[in-house]
C-alpha cells in the first residue's frame, strides 16, 4: 500500500509541475479610444510587439485577453490616434489572471490614469511626455461606457486637440518564478528513488 501511495505520489508532482508551466498568466480588457486605437503586448518598452486587436470609434467598449511572456517584464502598449481634430484620448482597465505578476501600481488590477501610464508622442521609448486627465468614465463628452471600471480616466498629452498618434505603455513585472520541467523531473525522480529504496527494505 506504501508503495502504491509513493508512486502516485511521484507521477502527481511530476504533473502538477508540468501542468504549473503551462498555465500561463493572461491579462483581459476593457477598453476604448476616441477615436481609435490598436492595442500590443511586448518584451521591449522601445518595440511595438505582439498585435492584440484595436478598434476604430469610442462608442462601443473592446474587451480582449492575451498571455503574458513569464519570467520577464511584459509592457502595455496601446497606440491611439484621433480622426476628427477634436479631442483625443484612451480610457481602459486591466485585470491579472493570477499573482504570478503585477502592474506597474503593484496590484493586480490596472486602470487608466496619470500615474501608472507613460505617453510617447512619436514612438514608444524615448523621453516621456505629460498626460493629460480628461475625467473619469462617465464625464461630458463621451458619458459612461459599459464594462470599463468607473474610476478609469481619459488621458491624452497636449492640448488633444490635434489629429496625431499617441503612444501609451504600462509595465507589469513579474513576482513568482514560474518553475521549469527540469527541476520538477528531479523531484519526481527523488521521488521514485525513494520508492525504489522502500522496495529494497521490504
Amino acid at each position: 500500500m506504501k508503495k502504491k501511495i509513493l508512486a502516485g505520489l511521484a507521477v502527481g508532482v511530476m504533473i502538477f509541475g508540468f501542468a504549473s508551466v503551462s498555465q500561463a498568466t493572461s491579462v483581459t480588457t476593457n477598453l476604448t479610444a476616441d477615436d481609435a486605437f490598436n492595442l500590443y503586448i511586448s518584451t521591449d518598452d522601445t518595440q511595438l510587439g505582439t498585435f492584440v486587436g484595436g478598434h476604430e470609434g469610442w462608442e462601443e467598449t473592446q474587451s480582449f485577453s492575451f498571455l503574458l511572456t513569464p519570467i520577464t517584464t511584459n509592457y502595455i502598449h496601446i497606440v491611439a490616434w484621433d480622426l476628427y481634430g477634436t479631442i483625443a484620448s484612451v480610457i481602459g482597465d486591466f485585470t491579472l489572471s493570477d499573482a504570478d505578476f503585477e502592474f506597474s501600481n503593484g496590484a493586480q488590477k490596472l486602470l487608466t490614469n496619470t500615474t501608472d501610464w507613460n505617453v510617447f508622442t512619436d514612438a514608444f521609448g524615448g523621453s516621456a511626455a505629460i498626460i493629460t486627465d480628461q475625467g473619469a468614465n462617465g464625464v461630458d463628452p463621451w458619458g459612461v461606457l459599459p464594462s470599463i471600471d468607473s474610476q478609469a480616466r481619459w488621458i491624452w498629452t497636449g492640448e488633444g486637440l490635434d489629429m496625431d498618434t499617441r503612444y501609451f505603455s504600462a509595465s507589469i513585472t513579474t513576482t513568482a518564478p514560474v518553475p521549469e520541467p527540469a527541476s520538477m523531473l528531479l523531484i519526481g525522480s527523488g521521488l521514485l528513488g525513494l520508492l525504489g529504496l522502500s522496495k529494497r527494505r521490504s
